[in-house]
């Protein structure tokens, strides 16, 4: 065999590997590409641009004893580990836990907003922080109305 047709066939092998090879690397590469964006989409928002939306308290307006339910709102996802907003309330008639956890990948949390027993309406307001923003919420608390258990015209028991 003629050393010139010997190398024809060897560089048609090398063409058709390197085309085989070129192929199956395009693939792994469009591939992993793919799987990088779909990941890369669901990561949440570094914890240094995440910001507190919002902090709601409901109902605004209860009798004393009688909790509230407070949310807490993200503008974004919360980070891996979650995101501890710090709470706090201007008044002992409503009590808030020291922080609330805004799970990772959810963007709000609630807590509970317990509250005393009061003699006059009060007003508490309730403060969230987290990511450099304060929200504040206010909520009512007033006293208790005791149910009438007898005539209010007839004289006390004896």
């Amino acid at each position: 065999m003629k050393s010139g047709s010997r190398d024809a066939v060897s560089w048609r092998a090398v063409g058709a590997h390197l085309l085989f090879y070129s192929f199956c690397a395009f693939l792994f590469v469009a591939g992993l590409t793919g799987t990088l964006v779909e990941a890369v989409t669901r990561v949440p928002a570094p914890a240094s641009v995440i910001s507190l939306s919002s902090l709601t308290v409901n109902p605004t307006s209860v009798n004393g004893g009688i909790p509230s339910i407070g949310t807490v709102v993200l503008s974004s996802a919360a980070p891996v580990g979650g995101a501890q907003v710090v709470l706090s309330s201007n008044n002992p008639a409503a009590g808030v836990p020291s922080d609330v956890t805004v799970p990772a990948g959810s963007n709000s949390a609630n807590f509970t907003v317990s509250t005393a027993p009061v003699s006059a309406p009060t007003v508490a307001t309730i403060s969230a922080s987290y990511g450099g923003v304060t929200q504040s919420a206010t909520l009512d608390v007033t006293p208790r109305l005791l149910p009438v258990t007898s005539d209010p015209l007839s004289p006390p028991p004896t």
